[in-house]
């Protein structure tokens, strides 16, 4: 009964998710914050999580204000911003990490 019923509110969530669509500044500050955060502050994870989380919350903040800055008169969708800064920044991480093997 159980799973039955965790596997419908499973089915209504990604429903639910796919027709309101994947917001795209999530994805910097999923992907990216928490690589920035652990070359600042190491393995630890008593500093790590702390600091993910505010490196994330740093990233997103100034995504929204680049996008209400970089075009006067305009506004830029902050997806658009945090894609600008988010792709650089983790294929960077992706051939920093190639390299080190």
């Amino acid at each position: 009964m159980w799973g039955g019923c965790a596997s419908s509110l499973c089915c209504a969530q990604a429903a639910v998710r796919r027709r309101r669509g994947f917001r795209r500044g999530h994805r910097l500050r999923r992907l990216v914050g928490p690589h920035i955060a652990r070359l600042l502050v190491g393995e630890d994870h008593r500093l790590y999580l702390p600091a993910s989380v505010l490196s994330s919350a740093l990233l997103m903040s100034l995504a929204s204000a680049a996008s209400k800055i970089l075009v006067p008169g305009a506004l830029l969708p902050v997806g658009v911003v945090t894609a600008v800064i988010g792709v650089p920044a983790f294929l960077f991480l992706i051939f920093r990490s190639g390299a080190r093997r």
